[in-house]
């Protein structure tokens, strides 16, 4: 699990890192950081959850689809700061943010270490030296499998924290 946990850090890292030097602006809601009707947490959660799955479901397909859904959330994800940030100011947009994406981030990348986690081990498994079979590699992809489930199940925690954050307008005073 480590090597994914490397492996999503830098993966998002660069791309929030081009996405937020892209030079792409998202506008930044009117109401963010604000208190919100708790009819809104459906749709957050929704939203979240459904790119947390989408993350995730690298473990059903070698790690593209997790892949391809990091090169789109990370980049978006690096444009929405450079929006914030542009509209706000450095601590305007981390006073606006923080409070509810912090958990949403970290839920994002827990589901993103998830999709990774039995390619990595099927990549160990190829790389450990012996018999490599179809068998063998089967077995050690659904071994690695087994591992996806702590991430996932903590992502899933933080994404609802996180959306009921964002519903109440950041973390009580």
């Amino acid at each position: 699990m480590a090597t994914s946990v490397v492996v999503t850090a830098v993966l998002w890292g660069a791309l929030i890192w081009i996405g937020y030097s892209s030079g792409l602006r998202f506008p930044v809601a009117g109401g963010a950081g604000r208190e919100q009707d708790w009819g809104e947490l459906g749709p957050i959660l929704a939203t979240n959850l459904a790119a947390a799955l989408g993350l995730a479901s690298g473990m059903l397909t070698a790690g593209l689809s997790t892949f391809a859904s990091s090169i789109i959330l990370g980049l978006f994800t690096g444009a929405v700061f450079h929006g914030a940030v542009d509209a706000l100011g450095a601590a305007g947009a981390a006073q606006t943010l923080a409070p509810y994406f912090v958990f949403e981030g970290l839920g994002l990348l827990a589901a993103s270490v998830a999709g990774f986690i039995p390619v990595l081990g099927l990549l160990r498994h190829w790389g450990a030296g012996g018999a490599v079979t179809v068998r063998s590699s089967l077995r050690a992809y659904g071994a690695a499998v087994r591992w996806t489930l702590p991430p996932l199940a903590t992502s899933l925690v933080l994404i609802t924290a996180g959306a009921v954050l964002e519903v109440i307008g950041g973390i009580p005073q």
